[in-house]
């Protein structure tokens, strides 16, 4: 005859509690090493792009239009050069933001902001606030942390 001994239950809390400590111990390795990877893949970029970030915001301390026009523009090229230092393909930016946004999620709100700042290239007489512009900013700073830039 077998004899089945079965578990207490402190054995049992135990068993769960050893369970989610790997899980979290787990969890937070890999964000470190996400994190990690994602400076060491920019290299020398990711001081030009915060040394380009930091131009970008000195115009957005104003309250002039055109520096913050000028800014929307900026941070468009920024993202853009930070899509090139991650190697996504394609000749545009809007290529490399179709192919960059399948793997960062975040990247989708980029867009509003990226037909903004077109808007503005193309369009000469194209109005824009300073709401507007603060709003498009804080889109591109997002994306450049999603990418690992900032």
């Amino acid at each position: 005859m077998i004899d089945l001994q079965i578990p207490s239950s402190t054995q049992i809390g135990t068993a769960i509690a050893t369970i989610v400590i790997v899980l979290f111990l787990g969890l937070w390795l890999w964000r470190s090493l996400v994190h990690t990877f994602r400076q060491w893949a920019f290299g020398e970029a990711k001081t030009n792009i915060a040394r380009a970030w930091a131009d970008v915001e000195k115009l957005m301390t104003t309250s002039d239009v055109m520096n913050a026009r000028l800014a929307v523009m900026h941070a468009d090229a920024i993202v853009d050069k930070a899509l090139q230092a991650k190697h996504f393909s394609g000749t545009t930016f809007a290529t490399r933001m179709q192919f960059a946004q399948r793997k960062y999620k975040g990247l989708r709100h980029v867009w509003h902001a990226h037909n903004l700042r077109n808007e503005l290239s193309h369009n000469p007489d194209a109005q824009l606030t300073l709401p507007q512009a603060r709003k498009a900013v804080d889109a591109f700073r997002s994306a450049l942390r999603e990418l690992g830039a900032l």
